[in-house]
């Protein structure tokens, strides 16, 4: 009496996705049987999956057993019986796996080499790599705008301070210029003891100094108008 030497095959049976078996169709993730896909691609909005498998070997199918990891998610290998030949995961993270599973035959030898089969789960829309792109050139707009609301906020408050430099020199300064002359008409008068002039030349320092007044106030209404 010698050990049954055969080691089985394996075969990926059923995929379902919520407990819901999917089927071969089109517009599903199997668009030909499970077992003559090496690869399935899924959406991060299926929380829980599940691969069914079996060994081809009839000979007391029951004493069969079974191991499985996922390279990604599970690295160490868990051991299942003939009752419970199914994988079953919950909430995988978007990325890549590889789905890989050993069988033994009745009387524990198991297979050289493993069934391999990679899960693909798509991130949602926000996490990937064109959205990120298109986020990161809005990020950069945004930036650039507020660099030129910035810059033009700042070339306005230039052009601002260089007009009131100009009406300044040109209009007050020239009206200060005025005082000072009239001033100087005064002093001269008086130094020669006479002073028929004096009376109109203040008066046209009350003038200038009221018209260097208001065009004062009229700068500083522009830069703060309350």
């Amino acid at each position: 009496i010698i050990d049954n030497p055969y080691t089985p095959q394996i075969a990926f049976t059923k995929l379902s996705i919520m407990d819901q078996e999917v089927k071969v169709d089109e517009n599903s993730p199997l668009t030909k049987p499970l077992n003559e896909l090496d690869e399935v691609v899924l959406s991060y909005k299926d929380k829980v999956i599940s691969f069914e498998f079996a060994a081809l070997h009839y000979a007391i199918p029951s004493k069969n057993r079974y191991a499985y990891k996922l390279e990604g998610f599970i690295d160490k290998w868990v051991f299942v019986d003939a009752n419970n030949r199914a994988a079953k995961f919950t909430n995988l993270n978007p990325g890549k796996y590889v789905l890989k599973v050993l069988a033994s035959n009745n009387d524990g030898i198991w297979s050289d080499t493993e069934r391999s089969i990679t899960i693909i789960i798509t991130p949602p829309y926000w996490e990937t790599w064109w959205f990120r792109i298109i986020m990161f050139i809005l990020l950069l707009g945004v930036i650039f705008l507020f660099y030129e609301i910035r810059l033009n906020k700042l070339v306005g408050i230039e052009r601002t301070r260089s007009r009131i430099a100009r009406d300044l020199h040109d209009e007050v300064g020239g009206t200060l210029s005025s005082i000072q002359y009239f001033v100087r008409a005064i002093e001269k008068e008086l130094k020669g003891n006479s002073s028929q002039g004096t009376s109109k030349y203040l008066d046209l320092i009350m003038e200038s100094s009221a018209d260097a007044q208001e065009k004062i106030k009229d700068l500083i209404w522009t830069v703060n108008p309350e």
